[in-house]
C-alpha cells in the first residue's frame, strides 16, 4: 500500500492515526493562573493522537474509509473550536477538550462499524454509496451536539480532569519528566508526555504479541532471542497482582479433565492443514470424535460431492490474506473474508486464464460495473428513454456477484475448517461462527436478489422436444442426449440416476415394466437412502422404444444403457460431462434458460403429477423423497403396487407425436423380448 495520510499498519489491521490541531483558543484564568505547560493565556492546550482501527486488511477500503473518517475529524475540531471562541469556558478548557476527543473517538468508532456492516450488505454500489453519505450525515449531527458543551457538562469536565490528572503523586511526575527529557522526547507537557506514554504501551504490546508469534513460527526462544522480555513478563504480573487481575494458567487449562491441548502459535500453514483435514474427510472420517472408524463410501462421497467445494474455499482466503498458519487467523480476516464474497463476480475462476489476485478482481469489477452504468445513464438521459428504461438498463448492466447460497457454503466450509483447528489443538476457538448469516439474513439477502426459481418447463418443453436431437435420425439409437431428458421428463430421474442406468435395473411386475433405482454395480451412487425406488415406465417411454434399446444392451451383452458415456475427472460421475454437453446443446440450440435446466424436467414431472391430483406420498416415493407422514411411513411400507404407480405416471400427457423414434415407428417399439408391455 502506498503512504497514505495517517494510516498505518499494525498486524493485519490498518489504523487512523492522526494528532488534534493546535487551538489557539482565548481561555479565562483566575488572576496568576498559567496554562498547562506553563504558558501564558491564550496558548495552545494539551495535544495527543486519536488512534482508530480501521476494521479491514484491505488497503483500498483502509483508504476509503480513512478519507470518510478525515473529513468527519476535521469538521469535529473545527465545529469545537468555534463552540470555545463563542462561548469561552471559565474553567476545565484542557478537561473539555479531552471530552470532547472522547466523545469524538466514540462517534467515529460508530461510523467505522456502520460503515463496515453498509458494505457487506448485498446491495447495489449506488445504494451502499447513498447508506455511507447518510452515516457520515448522521456523525457530523452527534459531533456537533457534542461539540456544544452546557456549563454543568464544563464544571464535570473540569472535575474529571482534575480526578484523572496521572500526576497527584510528585515522584512519579518528577520520574516521568526525567525520563523524558534524558531520551530526548520533544515534548515538555507533562499531560502529553502520558498520553504518549501510553501509547507507547499499546503499541509495545501488540509488537509483543507479534514478536512472541514470530519466534513461534521460526522455532526460536523469545527470551534467548530478545533478553529484556523476561524482566518484562515480570513486570506485568507485577503490574496484574497490583491491580488484582487474574491471571490464567494455560498449563492448567490444558490439565483439564476433558480439555483439547491447544498447541501456543503453531506454524503450520493453512494450505497443509486444510490438505489433512480434506485427506482425512475423505478417508471416511467425520472428526466428531477422537475414535472413529473410517467408512469408505462416506469418504467417496465427500470426495465426490464436498472436496473440491471446500479447496475453493481455501483457495480464495489465501488469495485473500496469504497461506498464513491457521493458529493466526482472527476474527477481522474472517470478517473481510465474509465481505468480499458478497462482492466476487460470479464468474471468477471459470476461466484458467485469469491470473488476477482476487483483491484486483473485486475492485476492477467495482471499477467496470461503475463505469458501464455510469456511461449507459448518460447516454440514455440524452435519448430522453423513460426513467423505467433507464431502471432495467442499470440493472442489466451490473456485474452478477456470488449468490448467497454460494457464499453462505463458502463461509460454512471454513468454519468446518477451523472447527477441526479446535478439534486438533490449534486452536482454542472459531472466529468465523459469528460471521456465518443467520436464517433471517440469508432470507432477506435472497429475497433480494434477481432471478426465477425452478417452476418446472412448463409450454417450453415443446421447444426441448421440437429440437434437432428429437427430430432429426440418431448416430446411435441409445444416445443419452436424447433418452436422459426424457427420463427426467417422464420418470422424475436425477441426472446421475439416468445416466448410470443398466439393463439390470430393467424389471417388471406380473408384466407391468418399472426401473428400479437401486444400487446394482459398485460404480452406481445415490443420493440418499431413500432415493431406492421402483418407477413405472411412462407410455411415452415404451412407445419410444427404451425397451428396445435395454433389448439392444443385453444382445451385446453391455450392462450399462448409455454404454458411451464416459465420467468425468473432476468427481467422477457420468453427469460432469453430460451437463456440460446437455447446457451446450440448449445454448446452440436458443433454448436455454438459466432456470430451466435439467432438474427442471424433474421439477416439472413432481408438478405435473400434482396438478393431475396424485396422492402427496406417492408424490414423494416417485420422487425420492423422504415421507414424514407416521401413518404412509410406518403403517404402508409395501407401498403403491407398480400397476397403481404406472395409472398415477400415465397421467402426465405430454405430446410426443412429432419425436422421431430412434427404432423406427411406433408399431415397431411397443414391445421388447423378455419384457411384456400392458398399453
Amino acid at each position: 500500500m502506498r503512504n497514505t495520510a495517517f494510516v498505518i499498519r499494525r498486524g493485519g489491521v490498518f489504523w487512523f492515526r492522526r494528532r488534534p490541531p493546535l487551538l489557539r483558543l482565548r481561555l479565562h484564568y483566575s488572576l496568576g493562573q498559567t496554562g498547562l505547560n506553563g504558558e501564558t493565556p491564550g496558548a495552545s492546550v494539551a495535544r495527543g493522537h486519536l488512534s482508530l482501527s480501521l476494521r479491514t486488511g484491505c488497503p483500498l477500503e483502509a483508504r476509503r474509509r480513512a478519507a470518510r473518517i478525515g473529513l468527519l475529524f476535521e469538521f469535529g475540531w473545527a465545529a469545537y473550536e468555534k463552540a470555545m471562541i463563542q462561548t469561552p469556558p471559565q474553567d476545565g478548557a484542557a478537561g473539555l477538550q479531552q471530552e470532547f476527543a472522547r466523545g469524538l473517538l466514540e462517534v467515529l468508532r460508530k461510523n467505522v462499524a456502520q460503515a463496515e456492516t453498509l458494505m457487506a450488505l448485498a446491495a447495489p454500489d449506488g445504494v451502499k454509496a447513498t447508506a455511507l453519505d447518510q452515516n457520515d450525515a448522521a456523525s457530523r449531527r452527534e459531533i456537533a451536539a457534542i461539540a456544544q458543551p452546557s456549563a454543568a457538562a464544563a464544571e464535570a469536565a473540569a472535575q474529571a480532569a482534575r480526578c484523572r490528572n496521572p500526576f497527584d503523586d510528585p515522584e512519579f511526575e518528577a520520574a516521568v519528566v526525567e525520563f523524558a527529557e534524558q531520551n530526548g522526547w520533544f515534548e515538555d507537557n507533562p499531560e502529553v508526555i502520558v498520553e504518549e506514554f501510553d501509547n507507547m504501551l499499546g503499541l509495545m504490546l501488540a509488537m509483543l504479541d507479534d514478536y512472541v508469534k514470530h519466534c513461534a513460527r521460526k522455532g526460536l526462544d523469545p527470551a534467548s532471542a530478545l533478553p529484556s522480555i523476561a524482566a518484562m513478563a515480570d513486570g506485568l504480573k507485577e503490574v496484574a497482582v497490583v491491580l488484582n487481575i487474574k491471571v490464567d494458567s494455560p498449563q492448567a487449562d490444558a490439565q483439564a479433565p476433558g480439555a483439547t491441548q491447544v498447541v501456543q502459535h503453531d506454524p503450520t500453514p493453512l494450505s497443509e492443514f486444510s490438505a489433512r483435514y480434506l485427506d482425512l474427510r475423505c478417508r471416511g472420517l467425520l472428526l466428531k470424535r477422537r475414535k472413529e472408524s473410517p467408512d469408505e463410501k462416506t469418504g467417496d462421497s465427500f470426495r465426490a460431492n464436498s472436496r473440491r467445494n471446500i479447496e475453493a474455499t481455501i483457495a480464495l482466503f489465501i488469495d485473500l490474506f496469504g497461506d498464513m498458519p491457521v493458529a493466526d487467523i482472527h476474527d477481522l480476516h474472517c470478517s473481510e473474508f465474509v465481505a468480499t464474497l458478497c462482492r466476487i463476480p460470479a464468474t471468477h475462476g471459470k476461466s484458467n486464464k485469469d491470473r488476477r489476485p482476487l483483491r484486483e478482481v473485486v475492485a476492477d469489477a467495482d471499477r467496470e460495473q461503475a463505469r458501464a452504468i455510469e456511461t449507459l445513464t448518460a447516454r440514455m438521459r440524452q435519448e430522453r428513454r423513460s426513467p423505467g428504461e433507464i431502471e432495467d438498463a442499470v440493472a442489466q448492466a451490473r456485474i452478477e456477484r456470488l449468490r448467497t447460497n454460494t457464499a453462505v457454503r463458502h463461509m460454512r466450509d471454513f468454519s468446518r475448517v477451523l472447527d477441526f483447528a479446535i478439534f486438533d489443538g490449534l486452536r482454542g476457538d472459531n472466529p468465523m461462527k459469528e460471521h456465518i448469516w443467520t436464517a433471517r439474513e440469508i432470507k432477506n439477502r435472497t429475497s433480494r436478489e434477481t432471478g426465477a426459481q425452478r417452476t418446472g418447463w412448463g409450454d417450453d418443453i415443446a421447444q426441448l422436444l421440437a429440437s434437432p436431437i428429437y427430430r432429426d435420425p440418431l448416430d446411435e439409437p441409445g444416445d443419452a442426449l436424447f433418452w436422459a431428458p426424457l427420463l427426467g421428463l417422464f420418470a422424475g430421474l436425477r441426472m446421475e440416476e439416468a445416466l448410470q442406468l443398466g439393463v439390470d435395473d430393467f424389471k417388471t411386475e406380473r408384466g407391468e415394466p418399472f426401473i428400479s433405482v437401486q444400487i446394482s454395480d459398485p460404480a452406481q451412487i445415490l443420493k440418499t437412502e431413500t432415493s431406492r425406488r421402483r418407477v413405472p415406465l411412462h407410455r411415452a417411454l415404451v412407445e419410444l422404444g427404451l425397451l428396445k434399446l435395454v433389448e439392444l444392451r443385453r444382445d451385446n451383452q453391455q450392462g450399462r444403457i448409455f454404454t458411451h458415456l464416459e465420467r468425468g475427472k473432476s468427481k467422477g460421475k457420468l453427469s460432469d460431462n453430460f451437463s456440460k454437453r446437455f447446457t451446450h446443446y440448449r445454448k446452440s440450440n436458443g433454448i436455454y434458460q438459466q432456470t430451466l435446466d435439467f432438474h427442471s424436467l424433474r421439477t416439472e414431472f413432481q408438478t405435473l403429477l400434482t396438478y393431475a391430483k396424485v396422492p402427496e406420498h406417492t408424490r414423494k416415493y416417485l420422487m425420492g423423497h423422504a415421507i414424514t407422514d407416521i401413518t404412509h411411513a410406518n403403517y404402508y411400507r409395501a407401498g403403491d403396487p407398480i400397476s397403481t404407480l404406472r395409472k398415477f405416471v400415465d397421467l402426465i400427457d405430454i405430446d410426443i407425436s412429432a419425436i422421431r423414434r430412434p427404432f423406427g415407428s411406433a408399431a415397431q417399439t411397443t414391445g421388447a423380448r423378455g419384457l411384456r408391455v400392458v398399453s
